[in-house]
């Protein structure tokens, strides 16, 4: 058994290709803060989450920074250096906090691909699935109002973050959560300060707890 075989992402690919895809993989340590890489750096290899998460962002041309996605554990970044002959990364991903993931070169996937089909299709699958997830995004960049933005965000990080379904803390800060709902940090407060009159969240340095998961679904649609 492999790490591989506890994700759902991988469940397509049969036992033995996750096996000879594990194989070629190698295991990297990042501690919070690190950069993984730089959005226009040279890259020739992917990720998958094995503990931790990561953000991932793009600078605007104003020169902010918009956050794309927080990976969890089974999810992959990266994945365009495998088919992009360029081999320039399209975003910036950041450890939120101390994080392993597998890490597989580009020049391991083709050899494997090669011989071994459901490899190839397993990645056209994950880049599709990744363009559906943008698409929703940039959907609800343009038309959401910023307060459905920001509870948005906030639900999708209470996923990520919490087991417990009534709520719990999250060590996330609000520049994150403005970076992933497109807009500025006085904004989110204004937004999470009413939501704490509400009694949603109560805000903490550099954390934020949930206290009504039902009233933030609510708020999120």
């Amino acid at each position: 058994m492999t790490p591989l075989d506890s994700f759902p992402l991988f469940a397509k690919l049969p036992e033995a290709d996750r096996a000879r895809v594990h194989a070629a993989m190698r295991r990297r340590r990042f501690t919070a803060g690190t950069v993984v890489c730089h959005e226009g750096d040279p890259g020739d290899s992917c990720h998958v989450v094995v503990e931790g998460r990561f953000a991932v962002s793009v600078a605007t041309q104003l020169g902010d920074r918009v956050v794309l996605a927080i990976e969890s554990p089974g999810n992959v970044f990266g994945e365009l250096a495998l088919v992009r002959d360029d081999g320039r990364r399209t975003a910036t991903i950041t450890a939120l906090e101390p994080s392993v993931t597998l890490e597989l070169h580009r020049r391991e996937f083709d050899e494997i691909s090669a011989q071994h089909p459901t490899v190839s299709r397993f990645l056209i699958e994950l880049l599709a699935a990744r363009v559906v997830r943008l698409s929703g995004s940039a959907m609800s960049g343009l038309f959401d109002p910023v307060e459905s933005r920001v509870f948005a965000q906030l639900n999708l990080l209470a996923d990520l973050y919490l087991s417990d379904a009534e709520g719990g803390a999250m060590p996330v800060r609000q520049e994150i959560v403005a970076a992933m709902a497109g807009t500025t940090r006085p904004t989110v407060n204004r937004v999470l300060k009413q939501a704490e009159v509400d009694g949603l969240v109560a805000l903490r340095r550099g954390q934020i707890d949930v206290l009504d998961r039902d009233a933030l679904r609510r708020r999120a649609r």
